[in-house]
């Protein structure tokens, strides 16, 4: 089943490769936008059924959208929305599949940079909310990134400290040997190239400010900036709440420690951090 006028991951994959043929062999970059893993979640089969049973029917959107909070979610339709979801990201996964090997087929993948990664998740009651864009939890930042680079000195290679995806672009430009030009983020290529370690650096996360959502949810209050740096994650909303997080202990962010004297200096480190960004801004 699918939605009017969205693509589904076989006809991204089709396209790309019609387009490619028509390059005749010259260089190219491609930008493919896989959309699947977004509501209303309508799996295929047999991904429809391998993390829970077929659903009796699918949400409609209006019953997704944040509004519907004010009716209240159940814990069980909460979990046969994310068994939807993961069914998706299962086919999603099978069809990247089918990507590279014929990609490999046409003897392609050992010259070219792939470049894999998510622009959000996905939350499904962990906070009290469903979906995206009301709030800053790491659900709904943290995303995958997967570097293919052919020949790599390193392959395999796992980098633990979370990243920006701000830095792609120079990463990019960076791996195909493109003159340097003046953009937002840094290459990656520095995790895996110098043989300095590297500090943590903080990460900024932002969602402005949705006026009309319940009041409960934090993006309701004004804009939302989070700033991750190490262990820690720090979230200022827009009525001035802060939280702030041990994600050693607390990967899950339930136990807000933001009024804790034990926490202090970090709570006031990454409160001077944010500040100093965002007056770059």
């Amino acid at each position: 089943m699918e939605l009017l006028g969205r693509k589904g991951a076989q006809n991204v994959t089709g396209g790309f490769f019609e387009w490619l043929d028509s390059l005749e062999n010259r260089p190219f970059f491609a930008f493919l936008n896989y959309y699947d893993a977004h509501i209303p979640y309508l799996p295929q089969a047999p991904f429809d059924t391998v993390f829970g049973p077929k659903r009796a029917r699918h949400h409609a959107m209006a019953d997704l959208l944040p509004e519907a909070a004010e009716t209240g979610w159940l814990v069980a339709d909460a979990e046969v929305e994310r068994d939807a979801y993961d069914g998706t990201i299962a086919e999603l996964d099978q069809e990247l599949g089918h990507l590279f090997e014929e990609l490999e087929r046409r003897g392609l993948l050992k010259n070219t940079v792939v470049v894999l990664t998510g622009d959000h998740g996905e939350e499904f009651l962990e906070h009290g909310m469903m979906r995206r864009g009301q709030n800053l939890y790491r659900a709904l930042v943290q995303v995958p990134l997967v570097v293919w680079l052919p020949g790599s000195p390193l392959p395999g290679e796992r980098i633990a400290q979370p990243v920006s995806l701000r830095d792609l672009p120079a990463t990019i430009l960076d791996l195909v040997g493109a003159a340097p030009i003046r953009l937002p983020g840094r290459s990656l290529v520095r995790y895996w190239a110098d043989t300095l370690v590297i500090s943590a650096e903080p990460l900024l996360s932002s969602v402005t400010h949705h006026p009309g959502l319940p009041t409960w949810y934090p993006v309701s209050q004004g804009d939302l900036h989070a700033m991750e740096l190490g262990r820690f994650r720090y979230i200022r909303r827009g009525d001035g709440v802060e939280e702030l997080y041990d994600l050693d202990r607390d990967p899950e962010e339930m136990s807000n420690l933001a009024a804790d004297p034990a926490f202090s200096d970090w709570l006031m480190e990454l409160r001077q951090s944010l500040d100093s960004i965002l007056q770059r801004r």
